[in-house]
């Protein structure tokens, strides 16, 4: 089996990102393999990072926010 192919458009990436991240990992589970498991934990980690990472911008824009209305 071919690796599926992973298109992240980076204008979008915290909407498709994650997604096609977890769906590529799951893809590569279904196969048998030491270094395709390795590689789909891979990209589930790299799927949590980005959520994360989003998730802190979304935090600071509304503290932000938030700082900006008290002053």
């Amino acid at each position: 089996m071919t690796v599926p192919t992973l298109r992240i458009d980076w204008l979008t990436r915290a909407l498709t990102a994650p997604a096609d991240l977890r769906r590529v990992a799951g893809d590569l589970r279904t196969d048998k393999g030491l270094a395709r498991q390795h590689a789909a934990n891979a990209l589930e980690a790299a799927a949590i990072r980005i959520d994360a990472s989003d998730q802190l911008i979304a935090d600071l824009t509304a503290r932000l926010t938030e700082l900006e209305v008290t002053r």
